[in-house]
């Protein structure tokens, strides 16, 4: 007879018939099967979460759904365990999986699984997997590229930078230092269309700062410049003095951001509240979905755990959920007072 409460058989067996029932529908519906797996590590069935991660590999295997695999090994890698041993696993599944590939088979031999953090190497093959046909990148020897090709048999990706066009670099080396953009970074909209994002920089250069900050981080007047220069960002016959005080005269009318006075051009200037309320409410959001089915479970289980047993592992997981992901974050928009923005829609 099991020792496990009534209610938790009950939620984890309807937590296993749908997860079964998702492995069949295609394309794979990788959110809700993610989140039907976080559903058993929490409730604490290790052998029930053994056999559906098993499968759900094996199936991820069978279809080449290497970005699929990807997220679930993270999860994985962010629940711990011996290093030595999830590299070599890792390795070996992903190997399985990209065998059909020689582009995607060479990307997993070059991520240095068992020389750095499993963390670390599923990162550096996420910024591999990105690296597809035209996608922009960014290097910080060589500037803005658009990857051109992949070449599996020599291990290296060829890409037209602004400073030198068919470049190669070995995967290892850009799996260590290429940051794959997309059309929200300030490179990838001048990029998509020039003539558009220089209209922009004449009609709204403040929302240009902006989009700066979002893309570079945090950063000094002179930094900017010097990005701004070293990237070509502003159109031909505009100059930094220019476009600066127009964009400056702008910034001033909103209240979200703090321009260091013009004798201090090395002091960073301040993001705007909403951006970095943005980023905070986006990571709330990311572990809410996390927490999400674990909550249904303790909702299904509450009628019977009090005739059970109240303190089960399985009961008080939803709190400890909340308490290590979302309150952290709650209370560190409240410190910097973004509460406002932070808490409107945040879940």
């Amino acid at each position: 007879m099991s020792d496990e409460p009534a209610s938790a058989t009950v939620s984890t067996d309807r937590i296993e018939e749908r997860f079964m029932a998702s492995l069949k529908i295609r394309p794979f519906p990788v959110t809700e099967l993610q989140e039907m797996i976080i559903a058993l590590h929490a409730s604490g069935q290790t052998e029930r979460l053994s056999d559906c991660l098993l499968v759900l590999q094996n199936e991820y295997e069978k279809e080449g759904e290497l970005d699929a695999l990807l997220r679930l090994l993270n999860l994985r890698a962010g629940w711990g365990g011996d290093e030595a041993a999830l590299a070599a696993e890792f390795q070996e599944i992903l190997a399985v999986a990209a065998h059909k590939d020689r582009v995607h088979a060479a990307m997993v031999d070059s991520v240095a699984f068992g020389s750095v953090p499993v963390a670390e190497s599923l990162r550096r093959l996420q910024t591999l997997l990105g690296c597809r046909p035209g996608a922009f990148c960014l290097d910080k020897t060589w500037g803005f590229g658009i990857v051109r090709r992949l070449d599996g048999f020599y291990k290296r990706i060829v890409i037209d930078f602004d400073r030198r066009k068919a470049h190669a670099l070995a995967f290892a080396y850009a799996a260590e230092s290429l940051r794959v953009l997309d059309s929200s970074h300030i490179l990838g909209a001048l990029h998509t269309d020039a003539e558009a994002f220089y209209a922009k920089v004449k009609s709204a250069p403040d929302e240009i700062v902006l989009m700066a900050l979002r893309s570079f981080g945090p950063m000094s007047v002179t930094h900017m410049e010097d990005e701004f220069a070293r990237h070509g960002i502003l159109p031909k016959g505009e100059t930094w003095k220019t476009f600066w005080t127009n964009a400056r005269a702008k910034l001033k009318g909103n209240s979200g951001i703090r321009i260091p006075p013009a004798t201090k051009k090395n002091e960073p200037i301040q993001l705007p509240q909403r951006a970095a309320a943005q980023t905070l409410r986006l990571e709330i959001r990311r572990q809410f979905r996390s927490c999400r089915v674990v909550l249904t479970q303790c909702q299904l289980q509450r009628p019977v755990r009090v005739q059970h047993n109240r303190g089960s592992a399985a009961a008080r997981d939803p709190v400890r959920l909340f308490v290590r992901r979302l309150l952290p974050l709650i209370l560190r928009g409240l410190v910097r007072g973004l509460a406002a923005p932070l808490l409107r829609g945040a879940l």
